[in-house]
């Protein structure tokens, strides 16, 4: 799982509650357990004296380091490609809409950034990436991102 910019990999778990989240949804039945591997997101290269953020840098620590060391020490299922993420570059992949179950894209309807939001309705459409999503009522921040995160799991680890 990828945190947002401006955050790191144990914001879903100190801020958003993302183990409370998960431990109330096994408990209740809604979801099976399962392996939640979190990373820093945040791959950036130096452009001048600016660091940006790469998308490319990202998929790629995704899949070349990221994936094979959660295979190599932790029981996945090797091979199937069970592996959730959302992330709009990959996209570019012609097997995008087979090597992931479910692309879930959620903001609330209040956000700084759905405007930006909307203008990915049409990458998408034109990709043809089949997609989930949702808007929540409220602003940026985690009144938004608990619920989306548990309905996102919920749609998942069924």
């Amino acid at each position: 799982m990828q945190h947002g910019f401006g955050e790191s990999e144990i914001s879903w778990t100190t801020t958003g509650k993302a183990n409370i989240i998960l431990d109330n949804l096994i408990e209740m039945g809604k979801i099976k357990p399962f392996t939640l591997v979190m990373s820093d997101g945040m791959v950036q290269e130096k452009v001048g004296s600016e660091e940006r953020l790469n998308h490319v840098l990202l998929e790629r620590m995704l899949v070349e380091e990221i994936i094979p060391m959660a295979e190599k020490n932790i029981s996945l299922a090797v091979g199937r490609k069970p592996y959730e993420q959302t992330h709009l570059k990959a996209m570019d992949d012609p097997d995008f809409n087979n090597y992931f179950h479910t692309f879930f894209r959620c903001i609330g309807d209040n956000d700084c950034f759905r405007s930006r939001f909307l203008e990915e309705d049409a990458i998408i459409q034109e990709k043809g990436v089949h997609e989930i999503r949702k808007i929540y009522p409220g602003g940026h921040d985690w009144n938004v991102w608990r619920p989306c995160f548990t309905d996102f799991a919920q749609m998942i680890f069924r």
